[in-house]
């Protein structure tokens, strides 16, 4: 990731996925998909999301935030579109908690 990030000269880190504020998540799954087969082949990123939710959820991450960060939608609460929600800085705390071993 911070390879791509370095790499990008764009507001998004795959621009190739997004087209202005349009983003091809069916594309970038897809491409994803068939990358994660090559590390760990019975694995697909549907296995990442459920993952990356337990990680969250492990180090007590708001269910918001959580949701903010994973992509799920929450339709039993309309004021959860409100706002701009979380800022980055929020999210990256999250992630750092929850994968913070990672860098260890």
């Amino acid at each position: 990731m911070k390879r791509q990030l370095s790499e990008a000269n764009d507001t998004f880190a795959f621009p190739s996925y997004n087209k202005h504020t349009k983003t091809s998540s069916d594309s970038a799954s897809a491409a994803l998909n068939k990358w994660a087969k090559g590390v760990v082949p019975d694995k697909t990123m549907h296995c990442f999301r459920h993952t990356l939710r337990d990680q969250l959820r492990e180090v007590s991450c708001p269910e918001a935030v959580s949701k903010e960060i994973g992509g799920w939608s929450n339709v039993q609460d309309v004021s959860a579109g409100y706002g701009k929600g979380s800022s980055i800085d929020v999210k990256r705390k999250w992630l750092l908690d929850a994968y913070g071993w990672l860098t260890a």
